[in-house]
């Protein structure tokens, strides 16, 4: 969850989450376990989502759903919204099969993605597809093992750039037409 401990942004966001759960069919006493990773993390400026999309991946990897440090003391009116608890402590689960990032933010700048544990989608592919996928992801992996670690021994970890990728005359063009950076 964003989770900002903003008052109507808290109660708004677990209201939601609750309403989706229980539109899903979501049984009482089958909780999802909200993450509120802001805590840790501070409030970014512009990646907070994206540290949280991170964070849920490790947790389908890891099956560790971790506890809210400071969640010591959860509003009252968040009670009614049972499909949501915060766990204070980590938890380790046998399997995680899917999860939900919200991003209810300042200005009513809300976003959600929903991701599903990947032995979803390789359900889906015939042995001969599946057998693809993995061969193309294993030469992809040692391409970038090796790509690393040619970069972290005597290698350039960032290459840094001393001018633009378009000529001079053309900079106004490019800040003023979205299009032009693709």
């Amino acid at each position: 969850m964003h989770g900002t401990s903003i008052e109507m942004n808290e109660k708004n966001e677990v209201e939601v989450l609750h309403r989706q759960l229980d539109k899903l069919g979501r049984t009482p006493g089958n909780a999802a376990l909200a993450v509120c990773q802001k805590y840790l993390t501070g409030h970014p400026k512009g990646p907070a989502a994206a540290w949280m999309l991170n964070g849920c991946c490790q947790i389908l990897e890891s099956g560790v759903v971790p506890g809210n440090r400071n969640a010591d003391n959860i509003d009252a009116a968040l009670e009614q919204w049972d499909h949501v608890v915060f766990p204070n402590q980590s938890i380790t689960l046998p399997e995680i099969n899917a999860f939900s990032v919200t991003s209810f933010g300042f200005g009513q700048k809300e976003a959600q993605a929903l991701g599903v544990h990947p032995k979803f989608l390789f359900a889906t592919l015939d042995h001969d597809q599946y057998n693809e996928y993995s061969s193309a992801r294993e030469a992809r992996y040692h391409r970038t093992q090796q790509q690393f670690q040619n970069a972290f021994y005597g290698g350039k970890m960032v290459t840094l750039k001393d001018e633009a990728p378009y000529p001079k005359e053309h900079t106004i063009y490019v800040l003023m037409d979205s299009a032009a950076r693709f």
